[in-house]
């Protein structure tokens, strides 16, 4: 063997399994020409034991899959204020299997659907159109409108110990 330093000036092909037991340095382009297709954490055309650290744009042209205990976190806090800009950006749709927590303001731009029982803590809800237990729905949207017209700027309260106050309006709840 050779116990010191190889210095080979032109290129260079070895046949067989290499093993290299210290760093690794590469100033060129490095390329896998093996094209295995990667079914686990342990197989495909590059395996690693270790982590993986990238400092620049990391393209992927395939699938990325997480392993059950994986975590994706994204420590960007880019605001936004359209789909196009913000930590996150995603060009398609995105399927949440579990629960979505948002910490601050939501915005849709178009429909919303909820198939679900939906329950706000807190807040206004503004621009609601029933499709389902109708009944409920307008009465919150009557009290939330009779709360509004007989506040204290209008000059009438409204409470459960009676209306003060209240003239000239007029209010139906139909069921």
């Amino acid at each position: 063997g050779i116990g010191l330093q190889l210095r080979v000036g032109g290129a260079t092909t070895l046949t067989g399994a290499t093993q290299i037991n210290n760093t690794l340095g590469v100033t060129g382009i490095t390329s896998i020409t093996n094209t295995t297709d990667a079914s686990s954490v342990s197989t495909g055309s590059l395996v690693l034991s270790g982590g993986l650290g990238v400092a620049s744009q990391l393209r992927v042209g395939g699938n990325v899959t997480f392993g059950s205990s994986s975590v994706l976190n994204v420590t960007n806090t880019t605001a936004s204020s359209a789909t196009n800009n913000g930590a996150l950006i995603v060009g398609g749709g995105v399927g949440i299997g579990g629960k979505l927590y948002v910490g601050s303001d939501m915005s849709v731009g178009g429909t919303m659907v909820v198939s679900g029982q939906t329950t706000f803590s807190s807040g206004n809800v503004y621009g609601v159109t029933a499709t389902t237990n109708e009944s409920s729905t307008r009465f919150a949207t009557t009290a939330y409108v009779m709360n509004t017209l007989a506040s204290a700027a209008n000059g009438a309260s409204w409470g459960t110990a009676g209306n003060t106050g209240m003239t000239g309006y007029a209010f139906t709840i139909a069921q």
